[in-house]
């Protein structure tokens, strides 16, 4: 009974865990972006942002918690 209870009480945390980091990992993204974006017009380079065509994994992997 208590090993039934343990396995519960840890798979809450760790949905619990997973669905904070599916809310805050969109905005890594966009500070990346942003910072990206500062870099740029600081520079003289032309080089590009990462397109946003790229795929993250672990965008991929948090996605099934939705």
């Amino acid at each position: 009974m208590i090993s039934r209870r343990l396995f519960s009480f840890a798979f809450i945390l760790l949905f619990a865990f997973a669905q904070q980091q599916a809310l805050v990992h969109p905005y890594v993204h966009l500070a990346e972006e942003q910072e990206n974006a500062l870099q740029q017009n600081g520079s003289t380079s032309n080089k590009q942002s990462p397109a946003h065509s790229e795929i993250c994994e672990k965008c991929l992997a948090l996605a099934g918690i939705a």
